[in-house]
């Protein structure tokens, strides 16, 4: 799948589009395809205790690594390509007063700066079909620092195989979509990858993610809300104003988000290292 963002021949990477997210990110955690619920089910197929450590690869703004922490007192420790969304990660954990349970470094899936065996579980969650490169050597990576036995966990948008020819034109052209999945195909790259004993719970019909201004004030407050729209507001309008790429990409994005409800939703799948 080729990205086709392009504003005279200059096309929008992943990286500017996340770079672009994360200020939207600051609203409220979760903004993955079926949301924190489908964090909450993805662990409990996990099962983790507390003497387990888990990398959270693609940690974002420390949601899930918070859940998992708090949920079973396994140590996490998350990475993430943006300096910016490590460093508010660090803060959530510090308000949360588990910085002795989790950690936050700025780190690559494809060279990962952990020892082989290092880990009792990986999670991930929107990672492969977003990641440019072989998904198939960002699993083995993470395969790499898991120890045998360990579970790889991951929740990734998947697509109806009956899908409009719309709507394969709009991934196509969405910056931080390289790739999309079916069930049967996440279930294959898992067995590509070596993985035994998988098992996945596919849900058919699930909107993608979008903002909710309700959330957002229950989760971060009326102080946070309003901060959000004195400080990051007028730098996300800047931004658009500035970039017809992001304006562009946000279009896409949006119609993407219109026809998802009936023929995309998401797979939590684990398998085992062997």
């Amino acid at each position: 799948m080729k990205n086709t963002v392009l504003n005279e021949g200059s096309t929008l990477t992943t990286r500017e589009w996340y770079d672009f997210i994360s200020i939207v990110s600051s609203l409220a955690s979760g903004i993955h395809t079926g949301g924190v619920e489908a964090t909450k089910q993805l662990l409990e197929m996990v099962d983790l205790n507390a003497e387990d450590h888990v990398l959270d690869v693609g940690s974002g703004l420390g949601s899930t690594a918070v859940l998992i922490a708090e949920g079973s007192g396994a140590r996490v420790s998350g990475i993430d390509l943006s300096p910016e969304m490590v460093s508010k990660a660090s803060n959530r954990v510090e308000r949360t007063g588990l910085s002795e349970w989790v950690d936050f470094r700025v780190g690559n899936v494809l060279a990962l700066d952990f020892k082989d065996a290092t880990f009792d579980g990986v999670i991930f969650e929107s990672l492969l079909t977003i990641l440019p490169g072989d998904p198939g050597a960002e699993l083995a990576e993470m395969i790499r620092v898991l120890k045998p036995g360990g579970l790889v966990a991951g929740n990734e948008a998947t697509i109806d195989p009956e899908f409009l020819p719309e709507l394969e034109a709009l991934l196509a052209q969405h910056p931080a979509i390289q790739r999309a999945y079916t069930a049967d195909s996440l279930q294959k790259q898992f067995e590509s990858a070596g993985l035994t004993d998988i098992s996945l719970l596919e849900i058919k019909k699930s909107q993608a993610p979008q903002l909710d201004l309700k959330g957002a004030l229950q989760e971060i407050g009326c102080g946070g809300l309003l901060s959000f729209f004195l400080t990051a507001y007028p730098k996300l309008v800047w931004k658009l104003i500035r970039d017809p790429r992001l304006r562009q990409a946000q279009q896409v994005d949006e119609q993407i988000t219109r026809l998802s409800k009936e023929y995309m939703g998401y797979v939590l799948i684990i398998g085992r290292k062997p």
